[in-house]
């Protein structure tokens, strides 16, 4: 607490315990510039605050500026790296567990050898039989699996990297009940299961 409020005296021209809405953004600029070294690059969500006072010419006090901090100190964007925000972006979007997209994520990575990041045909085949758990890689037929590349890759570049293949694959064979297969087939083929 002594920190922030030594930083908020710093900002604190007049030494009135009070900053403009000028000098309460200039402060968040240098609360968030080691997260954020350039300034367009800094969330918007975390100046809302800021800007709202800007609009109503409102002095910022020590306990607002506490505020801001209690309200913001936890967000993603401050905590995690893109990479992490993007998982769990992801996570939400398909109603899939954090850990299981992280997982995924791993395995992608381990299979892209040719260019880290990118997902080449190869690759691509040996990733599919063990995200599905398939001991026989011709469990699945061949006309399937180029199916799925012709579809994921539909620019036809040769690869893919990870934030074109996970939509895809959650979209097929993401789902609750752990089995992908079984998760494919049936949003391939709905059936209505009644319970007894």
């Amino acid at each position: 607490m002594l920190q922030a409020w030594k930083l908020f005296k710093h900002y604190d021209t007049n030494d009135d315990d009070l900053l403009s809405p000028y000098e309460f953004q200039l402060l968040l600029r240098t609360v968030l510039r080691e997260r954020y070294p350039r300034a367009k690059d800094v969330p918007r969500e975390l100046f809302k605050e800021a800007i709202e006072i800007q609009q109503t010419q409102i002095s910022v006090t020590f306990e607002d500026f506490l505020t801001w901090i209690t309200r913001n100190a936890f967000q993603e964007c401050l905590l995690l790296t893109d990479e992490q925000r993007f998982i769990r972006l992801v996570a939400r979007r398909f109603y899939v567990s954090v850990p299981d997209v992280e997982k995924v994520k791993r395995r992608f990575d381990s299979f892209c050898q040719a260019n880290p990041g990118l997902l080449e045909y190869q690759e691509f085949c040996q990733l599919i039989a063990l995200l599905l758990n398939l001991r026989d890689t011709t469990a699945l037929p061949e006309s399937r699996v180029k199916s799925f590349w012709r579809e994921l890759d539909d620019t036809g570049k040769g690869s893919v990297d990870f934030t074109e293949f996970i939509p895809w694959y959650l979209g097929y064979f993401g789902g609750d009940d752990g089995s992908s297969l079984v998760n494919f087939y049936r949003r391939i083929r709905p059936t209505v299961f009644e319970d007894d």
